[in-house]
């Protein structure tokens, strides 16, 4: 099973059941989820190099 990073896009007018859950209210929204559990997120657009240095603070394995 792939362990990856997956990235949704999902529209808040049909999913209201996420909304919900997850409290989006505005867009674009971006929430870092793991294991069910919101670890950051923000409002509005960021620039690759800020995505990336996200993934790798949020979704990096640590090192034993």
């Amino acid at each position: 099973k792939s362990k990856g990073i997956k990235i949704y896009k999902v529209n808040i007018e049909k999913s209201e059941a996420l909304v919900a859950k997850y409290g989006t209210p505005q867009v674009p929204a971006l929430l870092y989820i793991k294991d069910g559990k919101i670890l950051d997120g923000y409002v509005g657009l960021k620039q690759m190099k800020e995505l990336k240095r996200d993934m790798k603070i949020y979704f990096q394995n640590p090192k034993s």
